[in-house]
């Protein structure tokens, strides 16, 4: 019996997620971490409320911009 494995190629400067489940993927660069990881996080608030927004460490486009909830 054989086994194959595929592997995809990960852009410079990604770390591939090991056993998370919650994962993003930036649309632009394709960097992929898992919520805790590396994403640069900054919470705003301005006249739409308040918000916590995850951008790409790599390329700086927001992944998601999440309303925060009082």
């Amino acid at each position: 019996m054989t086994t194959t494995s595929q592997h995809r190629s990960q852009p410079e400067g990604t770390q591939q997620p090991t056993g998370h489940k919650s994962v993003l993927i930036c649309p632009t660069c394709g960097h992929e971490s898992p919520l805790t990881g590396d994403w640069h996080v900054v919470e705003i608030t301005d006249e739409d409320g308040r918000r916590r927004m995850y951008d790409c460490p790599v390329c700086w486009t927001t992944v998601i911009a999440q309303p925060q909830l009082d």
